[in-house]
């Protein structure tokens, strides 16, 4: 499974992979993510092999018999730091709390529908630039 965005309170994600108390092998879900939920790719009972987890943004699965690798995972915010060559990337992340729910666009009387949603967007643009405002510098 590649390159999907789950949407609209899925509750597992972008995959659920259940096999049903059976065995799984050979699955493959690289860049996937979820917009209204943290999961993105949730496991259920059963036995896994040579199953992959690469590069989704969310939490996954992590029973036996599945490697996870490059998974930006951040259920409440953090830290996420890594290396390649001599690149270093730290990544500050937070909580997006309301700012991942659905747009709620208003019409009113003489606002067209674009204009609404416009509105909407602007507020909701707003409100995540305030959220995610820099960090103070550390000394």
């Amino acid at each position: 499974m590649y390159n999907n965005v789950a949407w609209n309170r899925t509750t597992y994600g972008a995959v659920l992979i259940n096999p049903n108390g059976r065995s799984t092998s050979g699955d493959r879900i690289y860049n996937n993510t979820s917009g209204t939920d943290t999961n993105v790719a949730t496991t259920f009972g059963g036995t896994y092999s040579d199953t992959e987890i690469v590069n989704n943004i969310g939490v996954t699965g992590n029973d036996p018999g599945i490697t996870n690798s490059n998974n930006f995972i951040s259920r409440f915010g953090g830290d996420h730091e890594w290396q390649e060559g001599e690149l270093r990337v730290v990544l500050h992340a937070r909580a997006l709390g309301t700012l991942g729910a659905p747009l709620e666009s208003i019409r009113e009387s003489g606002r067209s529908g674009a204009q609404a949603l416009a509105q909407a967007i602007r507020e909701r643009t707003a409100r995540t630039a305030d959220h995610l405002a820099p960090r103070p510098a550390s000394a």
